[in-house]
């Protein structure tokens, strides 16, 4: 059904039609949606982001379906449909659609629906705003609160510059010590704006800041960088590209490693392709301590 709908979005009575020829059988087409909100949230807009039949559909009947759909979230392709086109109808369930949800996760118990308040805020920044400050202290999920803090900044910049900063430092201890804490099975953190799933998100989180914060954060990412146990690369990488130069003293902890075998010239062949365009002279003695390695792929 979904394939149909997205690929004919001009045939505004499809999905409808569909659904009467389901209630022929006895079948609850809101309990159904309801169900299913989240599987068929993705078919609301055609790839062009027109409004497919299903979204019509959402929006023609907004009044009968709403209470179902509201009984624990509503998916942000709905919020995304009803702020372009019924506004004045989902105005009154801001605050209920961005409520704070509390269940466990490795980041915190108490978390929101931050791709909901990103849409809303888009639209309305002034209505958001004292959400987005009142979410931000009532949370504890750290993933979430960097998610709100990238949202009040897009939002709002500098009124809330140095209050994203702050929190950003906090985010970065947190980042270093639970990576210190799990060397085993690793951590990774969630940072929506990366486009890959399911890998560690950290130098994502770190090119958003330095993209907007630059040196405001030179000496805490070079902390991190400096207190973190397992050296990543990527982090190292994005350092680089934001803070040139200044960022050779971040770039030399690569260098930093203990050489048991061939295995760790893979990590200095990246290292030293980050340091190819600084001058990292200063780190003479150790560029000649892994020339002269025992292990010649090293070498």
């Amino acid at each position: 059904m979904g394939r149909e709908v997205l690929n004919d979005p001009e045939d505004s009575q499809l999905f409808s039609d569909i659904l009467n020829a389901l209630k022929e059988y006895g079948v609850d087409e809101t309990k159904l949606l309801a169900e299913r909100k989240y599987k068929i949230q993705e078919i609301v807009f055609a790839s062009d982001h027109r409004i497919t039949s299903f979204g019509r559909y959402l929006l023609e009947h907004f009044d009968e379906i709403i209470s179902d759909f509201m009984k624990e979230s509503l998916p942000s392709q709905f919020v995304d449909l009803f702020v372009r086109e019924k506004f004045e109808k989902i105005e009154p369930l801001i605050s209920q659609i961005t409520k704070i949800k509390e269940y466990d996760s490795s980041d915190g118990k108490k978390h929101v629906p931050h791709r909901t308040i990103e849409i809303l805020c888009k639209a309305k920044p002034a209505l958001m705003e004292s959400i987005i400050l009142d979410r931000i202290e009532a949370i504890d999920c750290v993933s979430c609160k960097a998610e709100l803090n990238r949202i009040l900044y897009e939002s709002f910049r500098d009124k809330y510059k140095q209050k994203v900063v702050d929190s950003a430092k906090v985010t970065l201890d947190y980042i270093s010590e639970r990576k210190n804490k799990n060397l085993d099975r690793g951590y990774d953190f969630d940072w929506p704006l990366s486009k890959e799933f399911y890998r560690d998100d950290t130098s994502d989180y770190i090119e958003w800041l330095l993209k907007n914060f630059g040196s405001d954060l030179k000496t805490e990412i070079f902390n991190y960088v400096e207190k973190t146990k397992v050296l990543d690369l990527n982090v190292v990488g994005v350092a680089v590209k934001y803070l040139g130069q200044d960022a050779v003293d971040i770039a030399g902890e690569a260098l930093d490693m203990t050489i048991k075998n061939d295995d760790i010239a893979g990590h200095f062949r990246q290292a030293f392709n980050i340091l190819s365009n600084l001058d990292y002279s200063k780190y003479y003695d150790k560029t000649w301590e892994i020339a002269k390695s025992e292990f010649k792929k090293v070498s």
